[in-house]
């Protein structure tokens, strides 16, 4: 039996972004894709009983 329990949690971050990403909807997939990696990378690495299963961004 795995010792790691289901939870959702919801992050919301605020920020501002500078002329050198792309432009238009692949602005908002370049946003996406970023955060999604650093996040996972990140939580994975820094937190040692938090296993990230996924990490789902909307880009407003």
């Amino acid at each position: 039996m795995s010792r790691y329990h289901g939870h959702k949690v919801t992050i919301t971050i605020i920020a501002t972004t500078g002329s050198g990403l792309p432009t238009g909807e692949r602005k908002s997939d370049f946003i996406r894709f970023m955060v999604e990696q650093v996040l996972e990378r990140e939580l994975s690495k820094r937190l040692r009983d938090f296993r990230v299963l996924k990490v789902m961004v909307k880009v407003m």
